[in-house]
């Protein structure tokens, strides 16, 4: 047990609880603030982080459960393919960016499901699963029971990573 002195010590040394949560909610309301007022930063950074998520975030998901599911050389291929895909992804015309979007979060799916499936992975087919039910079914346009589609979108997006987590665990 501590003695006196040495509590007094250690509440000098250790700063107050409720000067860091000040902190925090300053830093907050400050970026609220900025994104709030600068809609053109925000839109654009959604922009590029939606279009990373799509064609680098489930290609690296992929890679994940390929390598958890004892398919290395698969992953290898995959990780290959996607560095090619990359580099010439500037070089392509508009049209041909949209399609090897999809190409290559499609081919990631398909092959989370098939590895998964070889595997007897039960938990990382029904992760490629839900990004498909996310994508296709529910999609980012309108609204669903009164609810706008996009938030329902991120919704089963973040419960899916629950499932994947526990495909590559």
């Amino acid at each position: 047990m501590l003695s006196v002195s040495e509590l007094s010590t250690l509440k000098s040394v250790t700063p107050d609880l409720s000067e860091k949560y000040a902190k925090c909610l300053y830093v907050l309301i400050d970026g609220v603030f900025f994104f709030l007022y600068s809609g053109d930063v925000l839109v654009n950074a959604h922009k590029f982080l939606s279009w990373s998520g799509g064609f680098f975030g489930v290609p690296l998901m992929s890679y994940g459960l390929l390598i958890r599911n004892g398919h290395s050389h698969c992953a290898s291929i995959m990780s290959f393919v996607l560095l090619i895909f990359y580099f010439a992804y500037r070089f392509l015309p508009k049209d041909a960016q949209n399609s090897s979007d999809i190409f290559v979060s499609g081919t990631s799916i398909i092959s989370m499901a098939v590895s998964s499936a070889i595997a007897a992975n039960f938990f990382g087919v029904t992760a490629a699963s839900g990004i498909v039910v996310a994508a296709i079914l529910v999609g980012t346009d309108g609204f669903l029971g009164g609810i706008p589609r996009v938030d329902i979108f991120h919704y089963v997006l973040a419960a899916n990573q629950l499932i994947y987590m526990n495909a590559v665990i």
